[in-house]
């Protein structure tokens, strides 16, 4: 897993929406464990590159700009605007439900 601080802030910001929170019956207890997957599980970028690529929605540029320095293979998203992507620079742009099967054809389950 590869992210960067900004994409971290961002993850954590979106989990504490009242909407967010009640929806997936979140608490601070699991939001504490996300974010020490977030930052201490995962590769941190230390966000040197700056892909200018999804003009519909430039803040979404940091997801290819993190997973460009990472050198990741997949980006996961639910974003219309990356999905609408496909491939960019090598990277494959899938939702979660397609990234599982793929790691279950190559039996990384």
């Amino acid at each position: 897993m590869i992210t960067s601080i900004t994409i971290n802030h961002e993850i954590l910001s979106v989990l504490h929406r009242k909407n967010i929170y009640t929806k997936y019956h979140l608490d601070e207890d699991i939001i504490n464990g996300i974010s020490s997957l977030l930052y201490e599980g995962a590769v941190i970028t230390e966000e040197i590159i700056s892909v200018k690529c999804i003009n519909a929605d430039p803040d979404d540029d940091k997801f290819l700009s993190c997973a460009i320095e990472g050198e990741a293979d997949f980006v996961v998203s639910g974003d219309e605007h990356l999905l609408s992507i496909k491939h960019y620079k090598g990277l494959q742009i899938v939702n979660s439900a397609t990234f599982v099967k793929i790691l279950v054809s190559q039996g990384l389950e």
